[in-house]
């Protein structure tokens, strides 16, 4: 950012459905565009929202290993609706200073889900926002706060809204289940694993075994979760052999 020439910054990260990549155009410390596949992000217009919708999944998708890369590129001029990019961190980071600390007291995290709080004193009004609504919709399809907290709107005002919700008592997170269903996999099974997709790669399975493993930051026996998650790696890296990894996913299931 020190530099007075244009760059681009590209950053990937591996998803379910596929690959996921932003590029985001820089002149010194000015935003000046960005480009990506990601459809909750494109469909926002102003450019300081979309930056901040990105830089906030950046932090909830950490662990997956982004990466990334940087060119140099040509950019005339600056536009107009350029954005300073410094402020908009640093504005950002406040935020989420002054409202995490409260949802931790409260024993929530980014994978809590909510439902409507049957003990709410349903004859104290309220008003609610349009914003307000579409969390209400969020939660009634069951989803975990990073599933939606930076596609309902600007992610300052979802979070400060969610603070909201939950401080009046609307709303309660539902308490989490041991999950029986996740386990740590015996070595026959892995052992299995390894053979069946080496019947469909060849040699380089034991390679992408390693690689998925170094990524997802597994080490020893990975438990059932894991696995599911190490096949969908190895998925979005073994190109002609997806579908047929994704086969050997449902079986291992």
């Amino acid at each position: 950012m020190n530099s007075s020439s244009a760059k681009k910054l590209i950053l990937r990260r591996s998803c379910g459905e596929g690959e996921v990549n932003y590029a985001i155009m820089f002149k010194g410390y000015f935003l000046c565009d960005i480009e990506t596949n990601d459809p909750a992000v494109s469909e926002v217009e102003n450019l300081e929202t979309k930056f901040k919708a990105i830089f906030h999944t950046l932090m909830l998708f950490e662990h997956r290993c982004i990466k990334f890369k940087v060119e140099d590129i040509e950019l005339a001029k600056i536009p107009e609706n350029c954005v300073d990019v410094k402020n908009c961190i640093m504005d950002f980071l406040k935020t989420i200073d002054e409202v995490y600390p409260t949802f931790k007291e409260k024993h929530i995290t980014l994978d809590s889900v909510f439902t409507l709080n049957s003990e709410f004193n349903t004859s104290k009004a309220i008003s609610l926002s349009p914003l307000a609504f579409k969390l209400l919709a969020a939660f009634a399809d069951r989803k975990p706060i990073k599933e939606f907290i930076w596609k309902c709107g600007e992610p300052e005002e979802v979070l400060k809204e969610m603070k909201k919700l939950v401080d009046i008592g609307f709303l309660r997170v539902e308490s989490e289940k041991e999950d029986s269903g996740n386990f740590v996999i015996s070595e026959d099974v892995m052992r299995r694993f390894e053979k069946e997709l080496k019947d469909i790669v060849g040699p380089i399975a034991e390679i992408l075994i390693d690689g998925a493993k170094e990524e997802l930051g597994i080490e020893g026996m990975p438990t059932r979760k894991q696995l599911m998650a190490m096949i969908d790696t190895i998925s979005n890296l073994a190109g002609d052999y997806r579908e047929k990894i994704l086969e050997l996913k449902r079986r291992f299931e």
